[in-house]
């Protein structure tokens, strides 16, 4: 973690570099991962990953809404990335509709 902090205070403006401190920071310090995914996605606001990697936090932090959205925005940047639609699979499965589930996930394939 302390290397992602040096490689952000030599390159506050990497997307990249706040996108994996997120990563890294997921677990011990929900706070500071979605700090992370926000300033990467505001960096890069078409990097499917780091919205991916947002939507997937939300979702271990029980943020259905945000994961939905999160995870929209990653199919609209790239409708190939198949992440996007496996976490819209499990927003669909949070919210009681195993048919659409099944549909996204597959659509993931």
């Amino acid at each position: 973690m302390r290397c992602f902090k040096r490689a952000i205070e030599l390159e506050a403006g990497n997307s990249e570099f706040w996108n994996s401190l997120g990563v890294v920071t997921s677990e011990i310090s929900p706070a500071v991962a979605q700090h992370s995914f926000v300033r990467s996605v505001h960096l890069n606001e078409r990097s499917p990953v780091a919205w991916a990697n947002l939507g997937t936090l939300a979702l271990l932090q029980n943020d259905v809404r945000l994961a939905n959205e999160a995870f929209t925005r990653a199919q609209s940047t790239d409708p190939d990335y198949a992440h996007a639609w496996l976490g819209q699979g499990f927003v669909a499965l949070l919210l009681g509709e195993p048919k659409e589930a099944r549909g996204l996930f597959t659509h993931a394939m």
